[in-house]
């Protein structure tokens, strides 16, 4: 499964993704495998959704932001 993010890896925030990563490989008993792609490898922070929409990353994370996802989430509204 990759999962896709900007952050760079000297930053702290990785480390929550790395645990979430191993987590989901000791519940799956080895079956699904996290393999984190950091400071935008995958994907540029702005194309993140689009990335997971083509099926290129299978998650990522950003930051809140206008764009497509925003708009699917809110369903129009304000957030």
């Amino acid at each position: 499964m990759r999962f896709a993010h900007f952050w760079p890896t000297s930053s702290e925030i990785p480390k929550n993704f790395e645990a979430w990563g191993q987590s989901i490989e000791e519940a799956s008993g080895g079956r699904i495998e996290v393999e984190l792609y950091p400071a935008q490898t995958l994907a540029k922070a702005p194309q993140s959704y689009d990335a997971v929409k083509n099926h290129i990353a299978a998650a990522s994370a950003s930051c809140r932001q206008p764009g497509p996802l925003l708009r699917a989430v809110c369903n129009g509204r304000r957030c």
